[in-house]
């Protein structure tokens, strides 16, 4: 069973998905912020730095930095349709594009990005026969925008990914014509809120159910999801952030040390350049072969660190110094570990290879705000 569990915790609204009883992701929203990732928006060019090749752009609410691709032809005044690629973190302002695109179930349907539009696959369709069926199949359909397909058209049918392309195809061809007749700060398109979009592309299996004590969003959800069963919690007495330990997981968002079940821990720590994660065999008990011990804790740190990553949203450079292990046959394991677990995260978790220290090296999309800086 997976719960998609919502409601408010102190100023964020927040989503958790529950599977088998536990807090496997978190997504939280600032219900603050007026834009968020994916919006497209009329933005006015406010300067243009030729040195690094960028915009910097006044968006209505807060600036925006653009990397350009050579002469843009951009000048300050200009005003012009942008996307939002990264919120705001810290003291960098949010990041945007000029490569407008709009996203589906199996697909996103954007501006070509070479001159010429291209048909792109993601790098999660691991099988050969399937990657070349959906070539086959979406080839056709290209015409003057590129197609990028996303993992959940993997086993889908052709006739499915293709209605949607020429649904998404018109929303943006509609959308280049409205941006010519717009004032600037105009939001021309409001993308999916993160909850609407963690739901969609959830790769849990199993039955799934929505919970939440907010009847708007209930009334939403059910209107989006109409196949998915949706439930409005009503006991005043006890929260839902409570009964599913939301709060709880929150709150601990802010410790650097993670505790597991085996008596090994995690100390993870945040650099502004990237995040560090150090992996301690703790209070485990060592009886038997030091190397299998040492896999074990390894294997346990592995799917736990996935989750970490969900749930704090970290995102960016990541080292993780596993205990050293001598088998090569370990580390294989251990990777095939990483890469299984990094399935279910929405916000791309790469594992990149080990460093001839035997230190992880993983990358993760950087889109929303970190859940520390939330808090």
């Amino acid at each position: 069973m997976v719960e998609f569990v919502i409601t408010r915790y102190d100023h964020l609204s927040v989503m958790a998905i529950v599977a088998d009883g536990r807090v496997e992701d978190l997504i939280a929203a600032d219900e603050s912020r007026k834009l968020n990732v994916g919006d497209i928006v009329i933005a006015k060019v406010s300067d243009i730095s030729a040195n690094i090749s960028s915009a910097f752009l006044e968006m209505g609410e807060g600036m925006a930095y653009m990397t350009l691709s050579g002469d843009d032809g951009l000048r300050p005044g200009d005003e012009l349709p942008v996307q939002i690629l990264k919120e705001a973190y810290g003291t960098k302002e949010m990041t945007v594009t000029k490569r407008l695109s709009i996203p589906g179930k199996y697909a996103v349907v954007g501006l070509a990005s070479y001159g010429a539009p291209r048909l792109n696959l993601s790098r999660k369709i691991a099988d050969t026969s399937e990657r070349s069926r959906l070539l086959d199949d979406i080839s056709p359909l290209l015409d003057q925008y590129d197609i990028t397909l996303r993992t959940n058209a993997a086993g889908s049918t052709k006739e499915d990914i293709a209605a949607e392309i020429l649904e998404l195809s018109d929303k943006l061809s509609d959308l280049l014509k409205k941006a010519t007749t717009r004032t600037v700060f105009s939001r021309l398109y409001e993308a999916d809120d993160p909850f609407v979009a963690a739901i969609r592309d959830s790769r849990y299996a199993g039955d799934k159910v929505i919970v939440t004590d907010l009847p708007d969003v209930r009334q939403r959800m059910s209107e989006v999801f109409p196949d998915i069963k949706s439930r409005l919690y009503q006991d005043d007495s006890l929260p839902l952030s409570v009964i599913y330990k939301i709060g709880y997981v929150i709150e601990g968002t802010r410790d650097r040390t993670v505790w597991l079940k085996s008596g090994a821990y995690l100390v993870i720590d945040r650099t502004e350049a990237m995040t560090v994660i150090d992996v301690n065999s703790g209070r485990t008990d060592t009886k038997g072969s030091r190397e299998d011990t040492f896999l074990s804790i390894n294997m346990e740190a592995a799917k736990e660190i996935a989750r970490q990553l969900r749930i704090r949203n970290i995102s960016g450079m990541i080292l993780v110094d596993f205990i050293n292990m001598k088998k090569h046959d370990h580390y294989e394991a251990l990777r095939k570990c990483i890469e299984k677990e990094a399935v279910y995260d929405l916000g791309g978790t790469i594992f990149v290879d080990f460093t001839r220290l035997g230190l992880a090296e993983l990358t993760r999309k950087k889109t929303r705000r970190p859940i520390h800086e939330l808090l």
